[in-house]
């Protein structure tokens, strides 16, 4: 018997970002995955405003996440997603849908409340810093339509990823594909 050690890290050791593309298996472009989890999912969105809206909860209801479905696109294409702590003030509407989950987390098992340099050391260096009153917002995104394998496949002109720390606790997670 033989033991294979696949480095889980490389890529941000080498300073490259492998996006995030889903959160509790809900996957972004990927309607399949998202009615698989939530198969009446179209009774269940929020149609107020450009685009709509479906709100998740987790098990204690301490966390939210807020799907994004983008004027024009199909009614079930996640075009992003936001998660985020949830105070019981916070998102009062009647369509939550409240998942058997613990806590959220993306594929590469980003949560909430992990600090900033746990995160660089999952998605790497390459990010864009922003200081907004009391929090730090950590942005990776690309726009390289051209050379991006990434961008092509989904076909969208970028992708972004913003990590928002307070008091060096990630708080907000927010990624996706901006409307064209």
């Amino acid at each position: 018997m033989s033991l294979i050690l696949i480095p889980i890290f490389i890529y941000s050791q080498q300073g490259r970002f492998i996006p995030d593309t889903s959160i509790a298996g809900i996957k972004l472009q990927d309607p399949i995955s998202l009615k698989t989890i939530i198969p009446d999912i179209l009774m269940l969105t929020d149609y107020t405003g450009p685009g709509s809206h479906a709100y998740l909860l987790n098990k204690d209801e301490s966390e939210i996440v807020i799907l994004t479905f983008h004027a024009g696109s199909s009614s079930a294409i996640v075009a992003e997603i936001q998660l985020t702590g949830r105070e019981k003030k916070q998102i009062k509407r009647a369509k939550i849908i409240k998942l058997n989950i613990d806590r959220f987390a993306t594929e590469s098992n980003i949560k909430l409340y992990i600090n900033k340099s746990d995160l660089v050391k999952i998605k790497g260096t390459n990010y864009e810093l922003e200081k907004r009153n009391d929090k730090e917002i950590l942005r990776y995104f690309f726009d390289n339509f051209e050379t991006s394998s990434f961008l092509q496949r989904y076909n969208y002109p970028n992708y972004y990823a913003d990590y928002t720390f307070k008091d060096n606790k990630l708080i907000i997670i927010e990624f996706g594909f901006t409307y064209p």
